[in-house]
């Protein structure tokens, strides 16, 4: 009886976290673990994913939409997913390397940061280029960018 309340317990916790928004399986994992035995929160965790109330694949997509419109480039995107514990494959599958949506996001955050960029210093160059490589654009679509 105390071990069915208490699976029961874990569950309604992983729940209320996945109510608030989407969450990878090792986030949730994470979360429950300092409060539940690990045994428990696995099982639990498990019978979420079959259930498809957990999915590491929407988590990556609203993940990625959400990121990219708040103008973060792919490499950063990427990390922050591996670092949330989502698989390889699931990156990959998500986060297009469609170069003229990451580049027209660039030249986006470019604006952004100068408003009149048509005749920038070379400190100025320097500036925007370490932006926007912190935001996680890569060399060649801040390249394609800056010209």
């Amino acid at each position: 009886m105390m071990q069915e309340l208490s699976e029961q317990t874990v569950r309604r916790v992983a729940m209320d976290l996945l109510a608030r928004r989407e969450h990878s399986y090792s986030e949730l994992l994470y979360k429950l673990r300092s409060r539940f035995p690990v045994k428990m929160a696995e099982t639990a965790l498990q019978r979420l994913a079959e259930e498809g109330l957990q999915s590491d694949a929407r988590f990556a997509e609203a993940y990625v939409y959400s990121r990219a419109n708040r103008g973060y480039g792919p490499v950063r995107i990427r990390t922050e997913l591996m670092q949330k514990g989502v698989d390889q494959s699931l990156i990959a599958e998500c986060l297009s390397d469609d170069d003229e949506q990451w580049l027209e996001e660039a030249r986006r955050q470019k604006q952004k940061k100068f408003s009149n960029t048509q005749h920038l210093s070379l400190k100025d160059r320097t500036k925007l280029y370490r932006y926007l490589a912190q935001r996680g654009f890569m060399s060649n679509q801040i390249s394609a960018c800056m010209n």
